[in-house]
């Protein structure tokens, strides 16, 4: 026999080993299973753990997520009414701007510059 060939009962791991490790890897992967939420509240299974852990819990996270939403709001409105405003000034400038074109090609044409007047 050569020396670097293994004998047939060498060659085939051990079933038990194998075994052993799949099992130990399900379990990995099983343990590397988690669960999230978003939004302001958490879901009622651990609402219910957060007053049992801390009565009254309940109550701040609601007070909480209350502020935050009121909070939210106002900063919307806030930020709604200041795009108006920016478009409303827009729109003025605009108007300006096109009526001075107009006057200064009025007054172009007057002067007998009708050429510049017309571009």
């Amino acid at each position: 026999m050569q020396e670097n060939q293994k004998p047939d009962n060498q060659a085939n791991t051990n079933p038990e080993k194998t075994d052993t490790a799949l099992a130990r890897s399900d379990n990995a992967i099983i343990s590397e299973i988690s669960a999230s939420y978003s939004g302001p509240l958490p879901p009622p299974k651990h609402f219910e753990k957060y007053e049992q852990t801390l009565p009254g819990s309940a109550d701040r996270i609601l007070t909480m997520a209350e502020n935050e939403q009121i909070n939210r709001n106002t900063w919307e409105s806030i930020n709604q009414q200041s795009r108006i405003g920016r478009e409303k000034r827009g729109q003025w400038m605009g108007f300006v701007v096109a009526l001075l074109c107009i006057f200064g090609a009025i007054s172009l044409a007057a002067y007998g510059h009708q050429w510049p007047a017309i571009f």
